[in-house]
Formats: structure tokens, sequence, C-alpha cells
């Protein structure tokens, strides 16, 4: 917590203190402040948010997918189906800036986001070289935050309704795709079961 955020919480609490006869508990005080402090949490979160959207349009500026839709409307979907946790969402908008973009690397992004966040992101990037269904899949099943936003990734890629013309190419990678969301499926189900 910044200073500067330490001596506004700080002034908060003694202005309720001073100008508060009945409510002059210490304890009441105390929760009072802590809810300043989650509300200013909660606020940097979203900050953080706002951040990785503005990274993820740089990042995909001028990209289109395979259909010819600006590129960018893809993280902004998944996103918006993750808003409930605002972590969540932020890794949904940034999982292909590293992969697909040469702005932005995972080391550059580590100093403006958390380690929950960075550690999805490092798991989300498909690095060359990783088989998908041997190597990359198996990884992303080991974090909890990196199946949810692959499985909405996956959701979204295999809408095969998005495509003008479905090719065996197509249905080649929506069967690969359909595997990998089941594996995921089931990791998903061990972190539950073992919570």
């Amino acid at each position: 917590m910044t200073n500067e955020i330490k001596e506004y919480i700080d002034a908060l609490h003694s202005d309720f203190v001073h100008t508060s006869g009945f409510y002059n508990d210490a304890n009441v005080c105390n929760e009072i402040s802590s809810t300043k402090r989650i509300e200013m949490d909660e606020r940097n979160e979203q900050e953080k948010l706002m951040t990785a959207i503005d990274i993820a349009n740089r990042a995909h500026y001028r990209q289109f997918d395979k259909c010819g839709r600006p590129y960018i409307l893809h993280p902004l979907h998944l996103m918006s189906q993750l808003l409930f946790d605002t972590e969540l969402a932020t890794i949904a908008v940034l999982h292909d800036v590293a992969e697909d973009s040469d702005l932005y690397t995972l080391e550059g992004l580590s100093g403006v986001f958390n380690s929950r966040v960075m550690s999805a992101l490092n798991l989300l990037t498909h690095k060359d070289g990783d088989d998908y269904l041997g190597r990359y899949i198996p990884k992303i099943c080991t974090n909890y935050d990196a199946i949810r936003v692959k499985r909405k990734d996956l959701k979204y890629n295999m809408d095969i309704t998005r495509i003008k013309v479905v090719t065996d190419k197509d249905l080649e990678r929506i069967d690969k795709y359909h595997l990998a969301f089941m594996m995921l499926g089931a990791a998903k189900c061990d972190f539950k079961g073992n919570n």
C-alpha cells in the first residue's frame, strides 16, 4: 500500500474518531478502516483491469480473426463472461497478448500485474515447440484460473457458426479443441474435488 493511500485511510479513520462520540470504540474504527482498504483494493483491481484492456487493445490493433472481425472482440468477449472476478477478467483480456503481439512480453507484463494474473498468463501463452495436447494443455491443467479462461477461449473458438465456410482443416482444429476442452474439464473437476 502506498503512503498516500495509507495517509488517506488514516485521515478518514482520524476524522471518524474525532467527529463521532458514540462510535469511538477502536474495534469499530478498525472495521471502518478495513472497509476503506477493501474499497481501495477493489478500485485498484478495476484500474488494473482498465490497464489490461488498454494493453490488449494496443496489442491486437489491426489484427483480425479467421472471420475477418477485429481480434480485440475475442478477448473482450471472454473478459465480459468473467467480470465477477476482476483478476480472472484481467487474465482473460490479456490471454493472447504475449503470444500474438510483438509489443508486450510476459516479463514486461509481470511489472504491471500480480502473481495470480502472471501465473495464469504464463501457462496460457503457447510457446513455440510445445505440443498442443501433449504439453501445452497439461500445463494449463495445473492452474485453476488458466483452466477457466482456456475453457472459455476454446468454447468461443469451437463455435463454427462464426465461420462462413467450414473446411476440413476447421473440423480438425475443432476436434483438437474439443479434446482439450474435455481434458481441462476433468482437471477443473479435480480442483473442485480437492477444495
